[in-house]
Order: structure tokens, then C-alpha cells, then sequence
């Protein structure tokens, strides 16, 4: 998965700060056999009316996978 995101100056500021996009958490454990495992911060759905637009929240702000 390859993130969007998007940044932008603030008046009165000096960093860039993230408006927009997507987050998301992944753990990768490398052997002789790779593992990995994702999780969105949302859900799997971008549409607010599926039952998937937040089912991963929980699990996000958790920080568990």
C-alpha cells in the first residue's frame, strides 16, 4: 500500500502540517518466511454508510494488529 498524503503551511507557522490522506499501521517480520500484517485507521471502506468505514478503529487506536 502506498499512502496519500497531503501537507500544507499554515499562516503564522513554519513546519507543513498533514491535512490529508490515509494512515495506517504495519508490522513486517523478516525470516525465511516473510510476515506481515496492516491495519487501517478507518476501516476498509471509504464510504461513511458501510458498516467497513470504521470497522478498524478500535483495533487502530489500540495499536493492535
Amino acid at each position: 500500500m502506498l499512502p496519500s498524503y497531503i501537507s500544507q503551511y499554515f499562516p503564522g507557522t513554519k513546519k507543513r502540517y498533514g491535512v490529508h490522506g490515509n494512515s495506517f499501521i504495519c508490522a513486517v517480520e523478516f525470516g525465511k518466511k516473510i510476515k506481515a500484517k496492516s491495519l487501517l485507521a478507518g476501516g476498509q471502506s471509504g464510504d461513511p454508510g458501510s458498516t467497513h468505514f470504521f470497522d478498524q478503529g478500535l483495533m487502530y487506536s489500540k495499536r493492535t494488529i
